[in-house]
């Protein structure tokens, strides 16, 4: 972890964008982990997070941290990197100051695919911790909530996830593969 370069005491909202796959067809883990982050941090109640309906398109467009904080109005901006070698996946993060684009908090995280809730809870807390938010004991356990402890189901539904949405641009066997991924889940 490195020391954060600014004081981020004065972050209001913030953008969780999804992370980038150094392989293409990864692509919905890099939603599905923002998409945990989003969920987390706003369930504390004390900073907006833009939803994943709001950064989704991010995920393939090539718009940098800063310009993509910017356009969702946001005071701060978290961007990441991830690359996958058999059940292994490297993460880098970095959290940007929107008005200067400080960078206050950069971290990375080596996980093994089953380590990744115990990941995205420690991603969670680390942004609650560089954006200052102090939770009670009720925030601080939904932060760390977690709906399944199965890797191979989670990784299902966020396949189906990332299926889903890419159903509005593409139609027909998408939608089955999207209602597979969903049932493999179960």
């Amino acid at each position: 972890t490195k020391a954060h370069e600014g004081d981020s005491s004065d972050i209001k909202s913030l953008a969780v964008l999804p992370l980038k796959p150094l392989d293409s067809s990864d692509n919905y883990l890099g939603l599905g982990i923002a998409d945990a982050a989003i969920r987390r941090v706003s369930q504390t109640g004390r900073v907006i997070v833009r939803p994943t309906s709001a950064v989704r398109r991010y995920l393939t467009e090539d718009t940098d941290a800063l310009a993509a904080a910017k356009q969702l109005g946001v005071d701060s901006v978290l961007e990441g990197s991830f690359q996958r070698a058999d059940n292994r996946v490297r993460v880098s993060v970095n959290l940007l100051r929107s008005r200067d684009g400080a960078s206050l908090w950069t971290d990375s995280f080596d996980i093994e695919m089953a380590g990744i809730f115990s990941f995205q809870d420690t991603v969670a807390q680390q942004l609650t911790s560089r954006l200052r938010l102090r939770l009670d004991a009720s925030q601080q356990a939904r932060l760390t909530k977690q709906y399944t402890s199965n890797p191979i189901a989670y990784e299902f539904y966020l396949k189906g996830a990332y299926s889903f949405d890419q159903r509005v641009r593409n139609s027909g066997p998408m939608l089955e593969s999207t209602i597979n991924f969903f049932k493999k889940a179960i």
